[in-house]
């Protein structure tokens, strides 16, 4: 995470960063910002439907299979799975948490905002914040 953080700042904002990108990733279920910033690319969004729904974090997934196992330390080792449309959408009933590999994008949040998100994609619908993630999708 320093690796990409200080390419594009200076020392002391680099390391004034790392907390904070901490702090930032912790409520999308992200407990380990190093893996997750090397398994993504450099843009990261937080989506929601409307003002009232919860938010979820949208990044463009470069490796799948470390997002997988974050997403398996978040969720357990066999965590419940849906398919929406085309898309699994794995999650903890415990807490209702989901998280998703779409396309090329990684998708975590309250399990019923990533399945808005993953069934606005598949009815190629475009919601205001969700428009990066269909156009690179197509």
């Amino acid at each position: 995470m320093n690796a990409a953080v200080s390419s594009h700042a200076d020392l002391v904002g680099a390391l004034a960063a790392r907390p904070m990108l901490r702090t930032l990733l912790k409520p999308y279920g992200i407990d380990d910002p190093d893996t997750f910033v090397h398994a993504v690319g450099p843009h990261l969004e937080t989506i929601r439907s409307d003002d009232t729904s919860p938010s979820v974090l949208l990044a463009e997934a470069l490796d799948r299979q470390s997002l997988r196992k974050l997403a398996q330390k978040r969720l357990g080792p066999r965590p419940a799975t849906e398919t929406v449309a085309d898309f699994e959408m794995m999650i903890l009933s415990s807490d209702n948490w989901a998280m998703s590999l779409a396309d090329n994008h990684f998708l975590s949040g309250q399990a019923e905002a990533v399945r808005r998100c993953l069934q606005a994609r598949a009815q190629s619908q475009s919601l205001v914040p969700l428009t990066l993630f269909a156009a690179q999708s197509d």
